[in-house]
């Protein structure tokens, strides 16, 4: 599990395919095959990418706001 997530991280550093995400200026990312979500900022004009949050799918999270 714990390869998956990094593994898609990682990935996201070369080429960052997430779609916009639930809270402002962020967008997410699915690991495949696990319910969990890497959420993440894109900064200095998408030169840095900054991972916010693993958040797992089952998780109740509202739009606008992180998971309690």
């Amino acid at each position: 599990m714990l390869g998956a997530i990094r593994n898609t991280g990682n990935a996201l550093a070369d080429f960052a395919t997430g779609y916009p995400g639930r809270v402002g200026g962020t967008y997410e990312k699915s690991v495949a095959r696990l319910p969990y979500i890497i959420a993440y900022a894109l900064n200095d004009g998408e030169v840095e990418l900054t991972i916010l949050r693993v958040i797992h799918t089952s998780r109740n999270w509202e739009p606008g706001a992180w998971p309690d």
